[in-house]
């Protein structure tokens, strides 16, 4: 499978049954959490934004680097007579549920679904984009993999098994999920989903009930029954209210917030660092994509 060169790492949480986090791999120290810390959360965007968020690159950076990348693709394919794959929609970040469904606004309209808009990006040479299957196409990916490396390792940052923030991250998680305020705050929300006939699963990763589960993995996401995708709406929308009604959603957020920022005490120039390097491709895609478009 050949796709056409995306962002090198993607902030797309997919579905509801997700891990906010893996077991830390600095070993978290025995720390006090800054309280003043608090999550920002941006109900537009649908955006959990911590304390640490700030020596990643966001989305926006993310998308820059994507774009550079695919133009450095596309005019090699081109030139060789193919288009690139067909774009995908990623124009505005997916929303982020690190502790389930907590925008009832949102669950009403899509269920669980995360909408985005379709491209209407037209093929350079005209016709249609180029599929997989096309040997044509798969020829060309190939020669122009080789050809334009240097120009896509200039945008792209590269990966990294473990940097400082997400030492911070993982060990911020791992002592905020241990606290009575965590578990506290989870119990209210199970207790929520228990008294409007949901069961909530037990998990200590699990951010849904076990009707929203049930879902998730039985339906079918892109053609859905008429009442099956009411059945959806419903329970989504429980399991938002509640988490609304918690407050879930700005109680662990603050927590993870809190020893984040502890966290980050001490170890400034580090992520500085870290930061500076990230935004080195950046500037490098914007520098690209001014002088080829």
């Amino acid at each position: 499978m050949r796709p056409d060169p995306r962002p090198f790492r993607l902030a797309v949480i997919a579905g509801i049954a997700l891990s906010a986090s893996a077991c830390a791999q600095s070993g978290a120290p025995d720390v006090q959490p800054d309280t003043s810390a608090t999550a920002h959360l941006d109900r537009e965007r649908g955006q959990v934004v911590l304390a640490v968020d700030d020596y990643s690159l966001d989305h926006d950076s993310e998308q820059l680097i994507g774009q550079a990348r695919r133009v450095i693709m596309r005019t090699c394919l081109n030139s060789k007579g193919v288009n690139g794959l067909a774009p995908t929609a990623t124009s505005s970040p997916s929303e982020e549920r690190p502790y389930g469904l907590w925008r009832t606004a949102s669950a009403a309209q899509n269920g669980y679904t995360m909408p985005r808009p379709a491209s209407t990006e037209a093929p350079p040479l005209g016709g249609q984009w180029s599929e997989e299957s096309d040997p044509a196409f798969n020829t060309a990916y190939d020669a122009c993999n080789e050809i334009v490396r240097d120009d896509l390792d200039s945008v792209t940052p590269p990966e990294t098994e473990r940097t400082t923030a997400m030492d911070i991250r993982d060990d911020a998680f791992n002592l905020a999920s241990a606290t009575p305020e965590w578990k506290e705050a989870r119990k209210q929300w199970h207790d929520c989903l228990t008294s409007r006939g949901l069961t909530p699963r037990t998990d200590d990763n699990a951010w849904s009930s076990e009707q929203g589960f049930g879902i998730l993995t039985t339906a079918d996401p892109q053609n859905p029954s008429p009442a099956a995708k009411q059945e959806e709406i419903r329970i989504a929308v429980i399991e938002a209210t509640c988490n609304e009604q918690t407050q879930l959603t700005q109680r662990l957020g603050d927590l993870e917030a809190g020893y984040q920022a502890a966290l980050i005490k001490g170890k400034e120039a580090q992520l500085a660092q870290e930061k500076a390097d990230n935004q080195k491709f950046v500037d490098a895609a914007r520098a690209y994509l001014a002088s080829h478009q």
